[in-house]
Order: structure tokens, then C-alpha cells, then sequence
């Protein structure tokens, strides 16, 4: 298998009916994609969505502890890492957050790291607001972005630019975003995501097309599921998976986030593209 380059991707399919076969596979792909791309004894945040109580789609236990393996046997130093969520709910405090990560699963004695919830924040300025990005982050040699692709009532859909803009930055942070309205949301959403990498050289993206629901796992009510399991893809550019995912959903579904949530999923793919962090064109292995 050959080594990704800035925008290839790699896919594989993944089937319910396989799922240990899959997982297995999930472990060789991973190993063979990143071997060569983290240094040994690299500090690596792991950025996960641990789950919101009544929502069951998020990605499981039992997925990350396979990825996390990956890490360890080939002498990383990963830590599972999100952050506090704005709305009022069982996320919206470290503590809470905890609990809920313990109940979902996600314990440093079942996954096999440190589990890290973050609600401090340090300053870094792009074009349009001073963002405050989880000092955690900043802090660590490298990064390793799960996300799971599904709809998103603001954004239309939510993958690694979601993952990272939303997810790797403060309460603060999260909440100006959201103030920016439509016409300026997505825009700062890639403001965010910018700000989480401006500090990391090192970034690897997993988007995981299964179980894909009408609203995001950060909603109680997940929704339907609006189109089939595809797989899983693996690369080094946020705008390429990103674009790359809403395309093979698209193929499957034509405009079926856009048709649910009335907003143009690939906005926050050309806010993030304009800004340097990625590019939209891709090749898929």
C-alpha cells in the first residue's frame, strides 16, 4: 500500500455483518498509513466525539481502542481529547463530561490512554476573531482526527472541519462562532479549525461514513439515518476528506444534507479551502 500524499485518500468499506474482520483491517490500514508519519514517542491528541447521552451514533468504544492500539504498538504516546460543549446538557462541564465518557465507555483502562477534557483555552488570532484552542492541543507533538460524518443542522454536515473548529475550542470560542449567523458561520467555523492546526505540523484524519444520521451527535435526537454505510477514509488534508466525504455521501444521497437542514454543505469545505488549510481536489486508493 502505498504512502498518502497531501491529497490522496484511502478508503475501505465497513460492514455490521464484519465488523471484526473490518476492525482488523481498520488496525493493518492505519498502521501502514501512519508508520512513517509521527516520530516515535510523539505526544499524540486523538480528538474524538465521546458521545452525548441519548444520541447512539458517535464512535465506539470498542473502534477507538483498536486505533489507540495502533498508536501504542508503534511507540506513540496518544491521549483521547474533546472539549466542553456550549448548551446546556451532561457535557457542559469537565466533571460532567467525565461522567458521561465513563459511561459511554471511554476510560483510560478500557481504551488504553489518558482521556483529556478540556475547557481552557489559549489565543490565537485569525482573520476575524481571536480564537481560544484548547491548550491541549497546542501543546501536543501531533494530532489524530476521528470524525464521524453525519448532518448538521448549522452547517449542513459535520466532519474533521466540524471536529476541530467546533470541537477544539473553547465555550467562548464556540459560542462567537455560532454568533457569526449564517452568512458568516461557516466562515468562522474554518477560522476555528485554522487556529487548532496553525500549532500542529503533524495531522492525520480518519472520517468514519457509517451510521449516517440527519442531525449531528452532539444532538439528543440523532434522527434518521439518511443514507447507507460507505466506509472509511484515511488522509492528511481536512478539505480533501471533508470534500471527498460529502461526495460520496452525494453520490449515494444527491443533496441530501442540503435538502434536510437547508444549508450548503460545502461552504465550510470552500471557507476552509480560501484559507490555506487544505485543498479540495483529491485522488482516492
Amino acid at each position: 500500500m502505498k504512502s498518502l500524499i497531501k491529497d490522496d485518500l484511502f478508503i475501505f468499506s465497513m460492514s455490521k455483518l464484519k465488523l471484526i474482520e473490518d476492525l482488523n483491517r481498520l488496525e493493518e490500514t492505519l498502521k501502514e498509513q501512519i508508520k512513517n508519519f509521527f516520530s516515535k514517542g510523539d505526544k499524540i491528541a486523538v480528538k474524538v466525539h465521546m458521545g452525548e447521552i441519548k444520541n447512539p451514533y458517535y464512535i465506539k468504544p470498542s473502534i477507538i481502542k483498536r486505533i489507540i492500539g495502533v498508536l501504542n504498538k508503534i511507540g506513540l504516546k496518544p491521549f483521547l481529547f474533546d472539549s466542553v460543549v456550549l448548551y446546556p446538557g451532561e457535557r457542559d462541564s469537565v466533571e460532567k463530561y467525565y461522567r458521561t465518557a465513563e459511561k459511554h465507555g471511554f476510560t483510560e483502562e478500557e481504551i488504553g490512554c489518558p482521556i483529556t477534557i478540556s475547557d481552557k483555552g489559549l489565543d490565537i488570532k485569525t482573520k476575524d476573531m481571536v480564537v481560544h484552542v484548547c491548550k491541549e492541543l497546542i501543546e501536543a507533538d501531533g494530532m489524530l482526527v476521528i470524525s464521524h460524518v453525519k448532518g448538521h443542522c448549522c452547517f449542513g454536515f459535520g466532519g474533521a472541519i466540524k471536529n476541530l473548529g467546533m470541537g477544539g475550542v473553547t465555550p467562548d470560542s464556540k459560542r462567537e462562532i455560532h454568533a457569526g449567523g449564517q452568512a458568516e458561520e461557516d466562515d468562522l467555523l474554518a477560522q476555528g479549525a485554522q487556529a487548532v492546526l496553525s500549532s500542529l505540523k503533524k495531522v492525520f484524519y480518519i472520517n468514519f461514513l457509517i451510521d449516517i444520521a440527519k442531525n449531528c451527535d452532539c444532538a439528543n435526537e440523532a434522527g434518521p439515518i439518511v443514507a447507507e454505510d460507505i466506509g472509511v477514509l484515511f488522509g492528511t488534508d481536512i478539505v480533501a476528506i471533508d470534500k471527498a466525504s460529502v461526495d460520496l455521501v452525494y453520490k449515494q444521497k444527491p443533496n441530501i444534507f442540503e435538502e434536510l437542514h437547508d444549508h450548503d454543505p460545502y461552504l465550510q469545505i470552500k471557507y476552509a479551502k480560501k484559507l490555506g488549510i487544505g485543498e479540495e481536489k483529491y485522488d482516492i486508493s
